[in-house]
């Protein structure tokens, strides 16, 4: 503690007032007697009201920062308020915003359903109404879904058009949606005509092109063709109708050290419309000719035939003797494959098996594997004659000895004998002949179509 604290003054010689105690005491008293005037003869109060008097200035002050306190809590209240009000008034406007957005849209989508329902009428045959769900996710293709599948009606191949022209064609089916190729696709193309010459061309997708454009190939330097000729489908193909709206010409290319010009051409449909119009294949078309059918019985008559002969010839046990069953399953294989094929093959190979004593499965794998390369091969094999055909025949009757020459050298570890390899040419020798008389029962048309065969 400083020193300057201390009391310095001298203390009085006399004592003067009253001492503590008594101050205490009386105070006390004083006390006492207030509280017991206050409470039976009620006299205080005109020294209560002198002393709030006195006290009113420090209750105003004791007063004051609550009353801060209440108008700062209101004002920041006040401000959060309108914070909230004006976030709330910028939430309506965008809402409202959208809103109108949307009444534009669904403006715009009613207008172009309207053109749709009048193209509808004006188009022959049953058309479905199909809307975009996406743009499917291939970048090297220009491919949209639609929300109608073959549940729907909806078949493979049909044309998609919209109020302005052809969009594209379906080209795979689901159940639910389907998948339609645009015109802008690469591997897509159209047969149109020039509306103005008459002159008939294919577009080709050409997905290069900024946002997409038609690409007509080989066309004659000297073609008339002129920049905003209309191309319309020129309903050759049976799969577009005639006359619907396909492009305009942008640009024409000719160049003088080239045969064919460059023609480029705009689509006049709008590949991002939302609603589209499938035209589905008309179905008055005249049939197609049905070819001869073999009568089944017939085949299981030739194949058991076939069957017992070898049976017959297996009796000499010579390897170079010809397989007469393979001759008759080959040949129904490549006139008739839905009849006769690989699982036929394989039951009449395990028969041969089980009457040769030999390891079953032996003569089932060669069967197999010549009915294989017979059924790869029988499309470009009906197009030559008998004779002819028995030098296509011949690779693959070879094929199957040396499968069934391996299966021996591997199975029994002998080598087998060189007199196998006349076995391929007997049996391709047979071929014309027992080709022909295979043919000759089979119902033939009236009326002989010589592109078409058997």
């Amino acid at each position: 503690m400083a020193l300057d604290t201390y009391e310095r003054s001298a203390p009085p010689i006399f004592r003067q007032g009253l001492s503590t105690t008594t101050k205490l005491i009386l105070l006390s008293l004083l006390s006492m007697m207030l509280m017991a005037a206050d409470h039976r003869l009620q006299i205080s109060q005109p020294l209560r009201a002198g002393v709030a008097i006195a006290l009113s200035p420090l209750q105003w002050l004791s007063l004051q920062p609550a009353r801060l306190w209440d108008v700062a809590g209101n004002y920041l209240g006040g401000v959060e308020s309108a914070r909230d009000a004006a976030l709330s008034y910028e939430a309506r406007t965008i809402a409202q915003a959208q809103r109108l957005q949307q009444v534009e849209q669904l403006s715009q989508e009613n207008a172009n359903l309207r053109q749709l329902l009048e193209l509808r009428s004006s188009v022959a045959g049953p058309t479905k109404a199909v809307e975009v769900l996406y743009d499917t996710a291939d970048p090297y293709t220009r491919r949209v879904v639609v929300d109608r599948g073959g549940l729907a009606g909806i078949q493979a191949g049909s044309a998609v058009i919209d109020a302005q022209g052809v969009v594209g064609q379906v080209t795979r089916v689901y159940p639910l949606v389907s998948e339609v190729t645009l015109l802008t696709d690469r591997q897509q193309s159209i047969p149109v005509i020039n509306a103005r010459t008459g002159t008939r061309h294919v577009a080709n997708g050409n997905p290069m092109a900024t946002g997409g454009a038609l690409e007509l190939k080989f066309v004659p330097s000297g073609t008339d063709m002129q920049k905003g000729d209309l191309l319309t489908t020129s309903g050759i193909d049976g799969i577009y109708p005639p006359g619907l709206h396909v492009g305009r010409i942008s640009q024409i290319d000719r160049r003088v050290d080239a045969s064919f010009a460059t023609v480029h051409a705009e689509p006049t449909a709008v590949e991002r419309g939302r609603h589209l119009l499938v035209l589905l294949p008309v179905k008055d078309w005249p049939a197609k000719p049905v070819a001869d059918k073999a009568n089944p019985q017939f085949i299981g008559l030739s194949l058991a035939l076939a069957l017992l002969l070898h049976m017959l010839l297996g009796l000499w046990g010579q390897d170079w003797v010809p397989d007469v069953l393979a001759i008759a399953m080959v040949f129904w294989t490549v006139h008739q494959p839905r009849k006769v094929g690989l699982v036929l093959a394989f039951v009449m190979g395990l028969m041969v098996d089980v009457h040769e004593s030999a390891l079953l499965g032996q003569n089932a794998l060669s069967y197999v594997v010549l009915c294989g390369l017979a059924t790869a091969t029988q499309r470009r094999m009906l197009w030559f004659p008998l004779g002819e055909q028995a030098l296509q025949i011949l690779p693959l009757f070879i094929a199957a000895s040396v499968v069934e020459w391996l299966t021996r050298l591997l199975v029994h570890d002998a080598w087998p004998s060189w007199s196998m390899l006349l076995a391929p040419l007997l049996q391709a020798g047979l071929w014309p002949l027992i080709g022909a008389m295979l043919l000759a029962p089979q119902r033939r048309a009236f009326e002989r179509d010589d592109i078409r065969p058997l």
